[in-house]
């Protein structure tokens, strides 16, 4: 799978349809949806920047939303990260198998 160039919102459905010959999402789906409203957090955590430089990252002050994060957000955060992990793997695995 070559997906250099692809963004990521570009690879979220096609990549596991081809791993697996199944669908496992649409655009419109509720976790689709919260995969992205979380990327802008995981990318101010993976990719941090000692500076304030929104205008090289999209009109986001990478500084600023890892310092405004609150309780709740994270809480958000986490839960839909696990969500869509959860709903990976079972797409992959079955839903009887169980991460251990």
């Amino acid at each position: 799978i070559d997906d250099s160039g692809c963004t990521f919102r570009d690879r979220l459905i096609p990549i596991p349809r081809i791993v697996t010959s199944r669908v496992l999402w649409e655009e419109s789906d509720r976790d689709f949806d919260a995969i992205l409203e979380v990327k802008h957090v995981r990318d101010s955590l993976m990719h941090p920047s000692p500076f304030s430089q929104p205008e090289k990252y999209g009109g986001r002050d990478k500084l600023a939303m890892i310092y405004n994060l609150d309780h709740a957000e994270v809480e958000t955060c986490l839960s839909n990260t696990v969500s869509a992990l959860l709903r990976i793997f079972h797409h992959i695995y079955g839903p009887r198998v169980h991460a251990s």
